[in-house]
């Protein structure tokens, strides 16, 4: 049984809407350190993907935003202007200094799940 099915079951008000409320909240969490103190690794660990490049020399010199989406998309956003990237610019960005930052819209699904899909084409 849902939330949303017990709040109706029991005539609970605003439960409910509460509970679907912090579904949409966005929890950020930014990760600081010298360089090559593991920061990348930590995150494309948590991930479960190689997404942030790793190196023993300073490696991640832009501001990377990620969030979770549907689908795999990357952007660069330069002031008030956003353009998509491919996967490969990126990860070449990433190494640049600019005064622009990289976001990264990435579907949940683990590395084995993406392994069964791209087998299965």
């Amino acid at each position: 049984m849902t939330i949303s099915e017990i709040c109706q079951k029991f005539d609970i008000d605003g439960v409910n809407e509460r509970f679907q409320k912090s579904l949409e909240d966005k929890i950020e969490i930014g990760f600081l350190g010298e360089f090559s103190s593991g920061k990348s690794s930590l995150v494309n660990s948590l991930l479960g993907r190689d997404l942030l490049s790793i190196n023993p020399l300073p490696t991640t010199k832009t501001v990377v935003e990620i969030n979770f989406s549907n689908k795999d998309e990357f952007f660069k956003k330069d002031g008030d202007t956003i353009s998509e990237i491919s996967e490969d610019e990126f990860t070449n960005l990433q190494t640049k200094d600019g005064k622009f930052h990289l976001i990264a819209n990435i579907s949940a699904a683990t590395e084995r799940e993406r392994e069964r899909e791209r087998e299965s084409k």
